[in-house]
């Protein structure tokens, strides 16, 4: 049995709207600058935490080799999914950039090919080894928003594990240690994927023993500390922005930070239901579809912005346009990447399962 919490449904829906409407398109198509980028940098943390929450919800545990195999169904399928249409798109567009390039400079600016193209005939086996383990994709300027997905498969493989350890001890003290644990290796490391790994570990943790399940005061508590932890560093550090720089890698700033804006949403959010519209409903059940494939919608909606600036110079209505553009084309899309991830999928395990009966 699993209780759904509808809510936490429409949460995850939203925060993906925040990722790919507003993160990733502002960010790429450079519309706003800081602090406003940093203040809008918390979207991870709070999937993060989400993924926790809706594992408290559950009542049946699996096994670590049920969690393994349940995400590399969900996970990692669909990206060598998406790896392969990427690579197969790139190299069509590649035909187009070799014979029409002088057309396409002319129309887009020079240095357009440049910013799209990468050269596949130079991938090496050691890059085709990044690919398989979810690490890079060397050159391709399609998968910058890829690098939570050995984060996400490592912790949420591992999740069974830890909640051997939680059931053991105090929730409080479980949670300490993953801070400490975390701060060790801001102390000891700069490499990015182990100090992500044990910051985000802190965010799923705390919502998987958290979520739902504290007093409006020990909340206001936590974003208290959170805020306290803040001031420290800058007044240590001095240095705020850009939120960017302390996500790449985590850090104390980051970890406080986030702490606080999901304490400051589980205030607003705590006595508040949101309706349960149709599509918050798509984009919650299509949400890693949607993130896999919006660079290449990114990539249509920045040649829009490219004639966009020929009709208006107001920021406001590039924006505006651009945003609603996104919305449009990501949700458009999804069904039919959604589609292809199902149809691979069904042969795949269908395959599977005719192998053992037979």
């Amino acid at each position: 049995m699993k209780y759904r919490d509808t809510q936490l449904d429409i949460y995850r829906g939203i925060i993906m709207m925040h990722i790919i409407c507003i993160i990733h398109a502002v960010t790429f198509l450079h519309f706003w600058k800081e602090p406003i980028m940093s203040i809008l940098l918390f979207e991870m943390p709070v999937i993060f935490f989400i993924a926790g929450a809706s594992l408290s919800l559950s009542n049946k545990r699996k096994s670590l080799g049920e969690t393994v195999l349940n995400r590399f169904k969900r996970v990692i399928i669909p990206y060598y999914i998406y790896v392969v249409v990427m690579l197969i798109i790139v190299a069509l567009l590649s035909v187009v950039w070799h014979y029409f390039s002088p057309q396409i400079e002319s129309i887009f600016g020079n240095g357009f090919i440049s910013k799209f193209a990468f050269n596949i005939t130079d991938y090496t086996w050691h890059d085709v080894y990044q690919i398989i383990i979810c690490d890079d994709i060397p050159q391709s300027p399609y998968v910058y928003h890829l690098w939570f997905i050995p984060v996400y498969f490592i912790l949420s493989c591992s999740f069974p594990l830890q909640i051997k350890c939680i059931d053991r001890m105090n929730r409080w003290i479980y949670i300490g240690i993953c801070i400490a644990a975390f701060c060790l290796t801001v102390a000891f490391t700069e490499n990015r994927f182990i100090r992500n790994l044990f910051c985000y570990n802190v965010f799923i943790v705390g919502g998987y023993l958290l979520y739902k399940k504290l007093e409006w005061r020990q909340i206001v508590f936590i974003a208290a500390m959170g805020i306290l932890a803040v001031s420290v560093y800058l007044k240590w550090f001095g240095d705020f922005v850009s939120m960017h720089d302390h996500k790449f890698p985590a850090d104390i700033l980051f970890l406080s930070y986030n702490t606080v804006v999901i304490c400051i949403f589980s205030l607003i959010l705590g006595n508040v239901k949101l309706p349960n519209l149709r599509i918050f409903q798509i984009w919650n059940k299509h949400g890693y579809s949607i993130y896999l494939y919006h660079s290449f919608v990114l990539f249509i909606v920045y040649i829009f912005l490219l004639f966009l600036v020929r009709v208006t110079s107001s920021r406001i209505i590039q924006l505006s346009l651009c945003v609603v553009l996104m919305f449009l084309l990501s949700t458009y899309i999804s069904f039919l990447t959604t589609r292809l991830e199902g149809y691979v999928m069904n042969r795949l395990f269908s395959q599977q399962q005719k192998s053992k009966t037979t």
